[in-house]
């Protein structure tokens, strides 16, 4: 079905009836006002259809089914599965189906099951009719969650309480845990998933809960653990009453046990992997996290990003608070996931407004939306089809990477100076849209570091001899390090140094290139740190109060040695995210600068969340009204192979093409104006993609107005004309 105008809501409704869909219910008037559909109708717009991408992991687009029924038939999986397609859902995430072990006399539960028989019959019912629609399906389970019937069944195999002796119980899920370590456990959980994957058909895999829980350093404390960390460290796990290990970063055997914990988790996903790869090779396999940069994460619950990566293919950025006001320590965070490859992202939301923000965050990021169904919307992913294949970026066009080691998060007790240092830089970085990647410690021995003119080290206290060397070698081919506090001052597992590994770097012969050390820690200066607190943010107040001669000592510092950076901007504030990308997509290749505008976040220099986490956000200014003097907003990027560029957004149903001039290696175009969430797109292939998409389509040169959402108080001061869902 091809839309070639915006729909109404009784046309929506109809829509989703006649696709077997439940009707879209009207959101309660403290949430969006009156009955709507509550997004800009450009985004129910469709006219053309493409060739979806051959490799599905770059172009998801996802959404999680939770009311199923007890028995699913075929009919009604086809229809609404059907609906699904309609708008423009590619993967499905079947929700409370995550128990592999549910027992008939279990109760409700935080994650709900039905017996292992009629889950996978449910699921193949499920997948079948997904498949049918071209939609791909990926089980989400639970790792180490277990209910009563299994507990009462196999208490051997339970995590157990060093401060008690019991098994550990997880209040907030109602769950016992079962340790990864113990071989029993371990073998039925493996079995159980081979089962069920074969059997459901299932395109991939999300595992939750590979964590310690509660969150504790007291977990886990059973035979299978203490003889492991026995054979593998030479240490004995202690008392957990002996205050000189347990909380004592400077003991051997506490940092041994903290790593234990995480390898632990590490592994158990490895096996996992093992299993998919078993099955079908490249499976999608991810497990959500929240928080991959907090010190508090990896040590208490035993989470780290970088030892989960080890089995994930594609990493999952829970974030929290997921609110505009945050966006600077969201998109540092999110470089970090980025780090490891593809990655979903969660931002929990309670209004459509705030859901249409999440999106195109995680779209100017470069990260695929999952979307979990708080708000029954019919949400702009019809949008993101039409241009499915102008977001298969070919990595972040930059010159610039900033270190990240996860020991120095992982084995420090001042591990949130580092973080915070790094967050300092990132924002530092982003605010003066000089374009950027994370690089971790780890991967130096596979990382091109010949990219990149500049490598920032902001306070990376760990770092092994080999990734020492790697630091050492790269400065001496010609390449530039700019290094902060105590950078290399620990080793890998967080042992102290006799002196710092990179010493002699700053102080002795640099090669061809340039090494340079501060002791100060100007990022922890200029870092602004969430705001709001909970899944949404309910409430908080920030000012800014940060230090400018910090932010102008990281630019200077960072750019000392770009005499061309690979992009120039003239006008762009820095509440506008500007994030640029190469693109290439069969014969297609171009470069897509994605522009998402958080200046409505400012007031005054004080950020302020709402209380009512049900708030919409409408507040999208236009930067013209802060920009001077009739002045213009300019990207410059450096490519001299452009032959036309577009711009293109959800905030309007037109294509503009962009007046561009190319000197000194430049292309620079003007910007003539910016909604809430646009891409510039410059071709620089020999085909034409945005035009191929269009087929044939008139374009515009004039700015068009910008539909506001309905129903609420739009505060935007961008243009306004009919109201979205209204024709």
């Amino acid at each position: 079905m091809i839309l070639d105008r915006a729909l109404s809501l009784d046309e929506l409704q109809k829509m989703c009836a006649e696709a077997g869909v439940e009707p879209l219910e009207p959101l309660p008037s403290n949430a969006c006002g009156e009955k709507t559909g509550g997004f800009p109708s450009s985004l129910y717009v469709r006219t053309a259809e493409t060739t979806p991408p051959d490799d599905w992991f770059k172009n998801i687009r996802s959404y999680v089914w939770d009311d199923i029924p007890e028995v699913l038939t075929m009919d009604e999986a086809n229809k609404i599965a059907a609906g699904y397609a309609d708008i423009g859902i590619n993967v499905i995430f079947p929700e409370h189906y995550r128990y592999l072990f549910a027992g008939p006399d279990d109760g409700v539960s935080w994650f709900n099951s039905p017996p292992i028989d009629l889950y996978i019959s449910n699921m193949k019912v499920l997948v079948s009719a997904c498949h049918r629609n071209n939609i791909k399906v990926v089980g989400h389970l639970t790792a180490c969650c277990v209910l009563d019937t299994y507990f009462r069944n196999h208490p051997d195999q339970a995590m157990i309480d060093l401060r008690s002796g019991e098994p550990a119980y997880f209040r907030r899920y109602g769950t016992y845990m079962m340790c990864p370590n113990n071989p029993d456990f371990k073998k039925e959980y493996l079995n159980r998933v081979e089962m069920v994957v074969r059997e459901t058909g299932y395109d991939g895999l999300m595992v939750d809960e590979t964590e310690w829980l509660p969150a504790e350093w007291s977990i886990c404390g059973c035979e299978h653990c203490r003889r492991l960390f026995k054979e593998q460290t030479g240490y004995d796990i202690p008392d957990y009453r002996d205050s000189l290990v347990f909380g004592n970063y400077e003991s051997p055997v506490f940092r041994a046990w903290l790593r234990f914990r995480i390898e632990t988790m590490g592994n158990f996903l490895s096996e996992i992997r093992g299993v998919l790869d078993n099955i079908k090779k490249d499976m999608l396999f991810t497990g959500c996290y929240c928080e991959a940069l907090s010190p508090f994460v990896a040590s208490y619950y035993g989470m780290d990003l970088e030892d989960m990566c080890r089995g994930h293919n594609v990493s999952f950025f829970e974030c929290e608070p997921a609110n505009p006001w945050s966006f600077r320590y969201a998109v540092a965070e999110a470089s970090y996931y980025r780090a490891f490859g593809p990655s979903f992202y969660l931002g929990y939301s309670i209004s459509p407004s705030q859901q249409f923000y999440n999106w195109a965050f995680a779209k100017t990021c470069g990260l695929h939306i999952w979307m979990f169904p708080q708000i029954n919307i019919v949400f702009p992913l019809l949008w993101e089809k039409k241009w499915e294949k102008v977001f298969i970026d070919d990595g972040l066009l930059c010159n610039t990477a900033i270190l990240f080691s996860s020991p120095s998060k992982n084995y420090l007790r001042e591990a949130y100076e580092t973080v915070n240092e790094y967050q300092g830089w990132a924002q530092a970085l982003l605010e003066n849209h000089i374009p950027f990647e994370t690089v971790i410690a780890s991967k130096l021995g596979t990382t091109d570091l010949g990219k990149y003119s500049t490598l920032i080290l902001p306070d990376v206290t760990c770092l092994s001899d080999n990734e020492i060397n790697k630091i050492i070698d790269y400065v001496h081919d010609g390449g530039y390090v700019v290094a902060t506090g105590r950078t290399s001052h620990y080793d890998e597992t967080g042992n102290q140094r006799a002196e710092p590994g990179l010493a002699t770097l700053f102080n002795d012969d640099q090669g061809k290139g340039k090494a340079v050390y501060m002791e100060e820690m100007p990022g922890l200066r200029y870092f602004v740190p969430r705001i709001g607190g909970g899944r949404i943010g309910e409430g908080g107040v920030w000012k800014d109060n940060r230090n400018e001669a910090m932010r102008d000592l990281i630019i200077e510092t960072a750019t000392a040695r770009q005499p061309d950076p690979v992009i120039k901007t003239t006008n762009i504030d820095p509440e506008i995210v500007l994030m640029p990308y190469y693109h290439a997509s069969g014969e297609y290749k171009g470069i897509s600068v994605h522009l998402l505008n958080c200046l409505g976040t400012r007031n005054d220099g004080i950020m302020m969340i709402p209380e009512d986490m049900a708030f919409e956000y409408t507040a999208y200014p236009s930067p013209y009204d802060y920009i001077e003097d009739d002045g213009k907003m300019k990207i410059a990027v450096r490519s001299e192979d452009v032959s036309q560029a577009y711009l293109i957004s959800p905030d309007f149903e037109e294509v503009l093409t962009l007046d561009f001039t190319v000197k000194d290696g430049y292309c620079e175009v003007t910007v003539p104006g910016l909604g809430r969430y646009e891409i510039i797109y410059l071709v620089t292939g020999k085909k034409d993609l945005i035009s191929d998409i269009m087929k044939g389509g008139a374009v515009t040169k004039e700015f068009p107005a910008i539909v506001p959402f309905p129903g609420v108080d739009d505060s935007t001061s961008v243009q306004k004309e009919t109201q979205a869902g209204v024709i």
